[in-house]
């Protein structure tokens, strides 16, 4: 399953959040949190009208409610195979 967040402050001209993610071995250690709050303000700073990055089954468990904590909601589901 491909989750789309977006962080929205108007309509839908905007900038991606590219290859987010931490190395295992950081998991549970918080980093997630001040990377991803950096990642975002620093997005935010170059005038965007939307902030948006794409989650999926491989993420971590806790990577989307990490992201939805950051202000980020849910504006697409879709469900594919990937070979």
């Amino acid at each position: 399953m491909n989750t789309g967040l977006s962080a929205t402050a108007g309509p839908v001209a905007g900038h991606p959040l590219w290859h987010f993610g931490i190395v295992a071995a950081e998991f549970g250690r918080g980093f997630g949190k001040h990377l991803l709050s950096t990642a975002v303000r620093d997005a935010w700073a170059l005038g965007p009208k939307r902030v948006w990055l794409h989650t999926c089954t491989l993420d971590h468990p806790n990577a989307l409610p990490n992201y939805i904590a950051r202000g980020f909601t849910p504006y697409r589901t879709e469900t594919y195979e990937v070979d």
